[in-house]
């Protein structure tokens, strides 16, 4: 594309998606995406022709990095409106990119190309130039949902704890508080007060005076002798609180003193020394028949997971299945096959989030698959991490049971010790050294024995960091989801965590602890693509929540906290990582009396940072947001609805004083969009029918693209004909999808497929591909579809059946694949890591 390229960086740079009317989303997708070249259909110019691709149809993805598909496209000549439509087998090698959630197919190689009917041979030629002369972008989540169906389950890597955590239910609202072993207290200067650094909650003592313990409920304070009983409201507060310090660490605490008339119920307390799951209910358990599941209810007045089928209770947590005859006895046992009840549980359910952990469904095989596709990082070789490792103490190692490998216990970082020599996994990179404390040198040469460390070991999740590669400069490491957030894969679905509960390391004031599978109130969010973890509310209609985390291997930390009642809501957020020097602060706040929603947000690095506000009024239906930068960039957006129509309004001043207008409106099924600049404009316009809609982009400097979408994403349009969806069958045949089911291309005409005799073509079958071999690190992986060229009248009617379930599984994963990305692309997830 030959956009004016000055105007498109600043537009993609400038724009989020979200404060544009509907109608200019599938434009400005390009900036979200990361490559515009992963919207699809798309068209390339050559000489003589134009040429339409549509998305690929994967059928198979070896190893993550070798990759098979065909493809339907149309050629058109030049001054010429009728299209030749065709297929091709596309295949190459891939490079992926989690962050932009795309899979970039480096030097194509384009093969089989089948025309519906007889061309000139020139077509061929033009087809295969315009497919290989660059790189091709797809969408990740459309690979996840083209190969789902070929997952092929796992079972547990040896050494997983299944046993159930302690389990609680409530009726009532309740807090549990979490202190993660024996308390560690730690002085807070000049107040004469201590804080319990390992508990889940704010959590003080008064160490100098009366002994008691206050412990932060919301902006209320309850007080006891003890941890584990005799809680209640506090009635005065030690004169300590009005001396803490300045510092952030202490800004919730800060807002609570002094001592507030507490006017609203306080929940009961239950005190818990190792993790433990907490489920509250308004009342008695509220049950209700989840409609096509024979029988299964779910309990909607709470927010758990929680499930009935007949007389048994089922509860979900960190991906794993518990159940129990008995709530209030809580004898819970491990689930590892459930009911098929659960499979049927529909997508629009309130509670279809589970399917994520339901074995044998799209949502688990996608979540598995996606766990196993492995980050590639490439570090130089005999370069220094960028972390200083300190320790509580001298150097302290313990010997790993069944290994021979030492662990170091008083720090919060993987170090081993192996045979005289120190090795330290750090951000997904080995490093080595003769000293525990370094220097350090990334190095190639990880022994063996590390990968023995077993799952009941803090450490093991180091066991997915591998070397992939080597050079005389630099090192590749490769690592999944194991070791970046702590999910493994088990009987075909996503677990959080190994199921071992690991005891903190405590060396008077200070406390490593490691992050545990439960307690925490886990599960997989699809909609995220994350494991959200949070301290266990109280009571499901009111209340406070503090979420926490720091990951050594990324060196992120963050936190939240949220309060809430009947009509008001109120968080915030911050987040560091010093590996970056990225900051993050974000604050929000909701009132439904006035039914508006305001959100702050800073991020910060070094002397640079970016403001953002945004005020949505629900009633008016406006939104506004404005951005400044520290460079002097700015923008503001004004979005509102009137009637049927959409408009926008937007200016962005970057900070070299360029300044870019946009403006845009959807109306009756049409929207077109305008961004002008010193350099030159884009305009697009919109076209909608039946809920599917087609969008034409063309640049001043005479670049144009076809963005498409529809009432379901994946259902998409060509052109502005609504001609359909196009997808390569078997043996070259043509299909589209329509709302009256599919049509095949024959003779020039689009019929009925169902009517049309099938007519296979003389195509040879796209290479066979070996199954991909499961590694160490991708334990999941998915089996390679071999197709035939079966074209005997015996075999007939067995090959237009396979086809046309093909194809409806191709379709299937066009929606599914093309949602998920806009889900993932637009919503942020839980709060996600493992470690100390």
């Amino acid at each position: 594309m030959t956009f004016a390229r000055p105007l498109l960086l600043a537009f993609i740079a400038a724009l989020s998606t979200t404060d544009l009317p509907a109608a200019t989303t599938a434009t400005t997708q390009a900036g979200t995406d990361g490559a515009a070249s992963a919207l699809f259909p798309q068209q390339r110019d050559i000489e003589g022709f134009t040429l339409t691709i549509h998305a690929p149809q994967v059928r198979s993805w070896t190893e993550f990095e070798h990759f098979t598909s065909t493809i339907a496209f149309s050629l058109t000549p030049s001054g010429q409106t009728a299209m030749e439509y065709g297929t091709a087998t596309v295949a190459g090698d891939t490079v992926v990119d989690m962050d932009k959630r795309t899979v970039t197919i480096r030097s194509p190689r384009v093969t089989d190309v089948t025309f519906a009917k007889p061309v000139p041979a020139n077509y061929t030629a033009a087809v295969m130039d315009a497919a290989t002369r660059e790189s091709i972008d797809v969408r990740l989540d459309l690979f996840l949902a083209q190969l789902a169906d070929e997952v092929l389950p796992q079972t547990a890597p040896a050494g997983f704890n299944t046993s159930p955590p302690p389990i609680l239910v409530r009726s009532t609202p309740t807090a549990l508080l979490f202190v993660n072993g024996a308390p560690v207290p730690s002085a807070v200067p000049n107040t004469g007060l201590e804080v319990i650094v390992n508990a889940n909650w704010p959590l003080y003592r008064d160490a100098t005076g009366s002994g008691m313990y206050y412990l932060l409920s919301g902006d209320c304070w309850l007080t006891s002798g003890k941890l584990d009983q005799g809680w209640k409201a506090a009635t005065t507060l030690p004169r300590g609180f009005a001396s803490l310090p300045s510092g952030e660490e202490y800004a919730t605490v800060r807002k609570a003193v002094p001592l507030k008339n507490c006017t609203r119920a306080l929940p009961q307390v239950v005190f818990a020394d190792r993790p433990t799951e907490l489920i509250v209910t308004k009342g008695k358990p509220a049950l209700e028949t989840i409609p096509g599941t024979s029988g299964l209810e779910w309990v909607k007045n709470t927010e758990s997971p929680l499930f009935k089928l007949e007389s048994n209770w089922y509860l979900l947590v960190a991906g794993r299945w518990f159940t129990t005859t008995n709530l209030d006895q809580g004898a819970w046992a491990y689930s590892k096959d459930l009911p098929k009840a659960f499979s049927a549980i529909p997508e629009d359910h309130a509670r279809s989030a589970v399917r994520a952990s339901v074995p044998g469904t799209v949502e688990a095989k996608m979540a598995a698959l996606e766990a196993s596709v492995p980050r590639k990082i490439r570090i130089s070789k005999g370069s220094p991490p960028a972390v200083d490792v300190t320790y509580a103490g001298d150097p302290k190692f313990e010997t790993i049971p069944g290994t021979q490998v030492a662990r170091a216990v008083n720090n919060g970082f993987d170090v081993f010790l192996y045979q005289n020599r120190f090795y330290l996994c750090y951000a997904a990179g080995w490093y080595v050294g003769d000293s525990p404390i370094g220097p350090w040198a990334a190095t190639a040469d990880v022994p063996a024995a590390i990968y023995e460390i077993p799952p009941d070991s803090p450490s093991f999740a180091v066991t997915d960091v591998k070397v992939t590669g080597s050079s005389a400069d630099d090192i590749e490491y490769s690592s999944t989801d194991a070791y970046a957030a702590g999910v493994f894969l088990a009987f075909g679905v996503a677990y959080y965590g190994t199921g071992w509960y690991y005891p903190p390391y405590i060396h008077g004031p200070f406390y490593y602890p490691y992050w545990g599978s439960y307690g925490h109130g886990s599960w997989y969010n699809p909609t995220t693509g994350r494991y959200g973890s949070r301290s266990v509310w109280y009571g499901p209609y009111g209340g406070y929540s503090f979420t926490q985390g720091y990951n050594p291997r990324t060196g992120r930390y963050g936190y939240v906290e949220t309060g809430w009642d009947g009509d008001e809501w109120a968080s915030f957020g911050e987040t560091y990582n010093p590996r970056t020097g990225i900051g993050t602060q974000t604050e929000r706040y909701y009132d439904q009396d006035k039914n508006r929603l305001d959100t702050e947000r800073t991020v910060e690095r070094g002397d640079e940072w970016v403001q953002s506000e945004r005020s949505t009024d629900f009633d008016d239906r406006t939104t506004t947001v404005e951005r400044e930068t520290s460079q002097g960039g700015s923008s503001e957006v004004q979005r509102s609805r009137e009637g049927g129509t959409v408009s926008s309004e937007r200016t962005v001043t970057s900070g070299d004083g360029n300044t870019y207008t946009m403006s845009g409106e959807q109306s009756l099924g049409r929207g077109s969009s305008t961004i002008t600049g010193a350099d030159g404009s884009i305009t697009t316009d919109t076209v909608r029918n039946d809920g599917r809609s087609a969008t034409a982009i063309e640049g001043s400097g005479g670049g144009k693209a076809l963005s498409v979408s529809g009432e379901g994403p994946g259902r998409t349009t060509v052109g502005q004909s609504g001609s359909g969806d196009t997808y390569a069958g078997y043996n070259g045949n043509i299909y589209k999808k329509t709302d009256n089911g599919w049509q095949r291309y024959d003779n020039g005409q689009w019929k009925p497929a169902e009517s049309s005799p099938y007519v296979p073509r003389d195509r040879p079958s796209p290479p066979t591909v070996a199954p991909a071999v499961p590694a160490a690190s991708t334990p999941v992986a998915p089996a390679t579809q071999a197709r035939t060229n079966d074209r005997g009248s015996a075999q007939r009617e067995s090959i237009e059946s396979r086809e046309r379930a093909q194809l409806e599984r191709d379709y299937a994963a066009r929606q599914r694949g093309d949602r998920q990305f806009q889900q993932r692309s637009s919503r942020g997830g839980g709060f996600r890591s493992r470690g100390r």
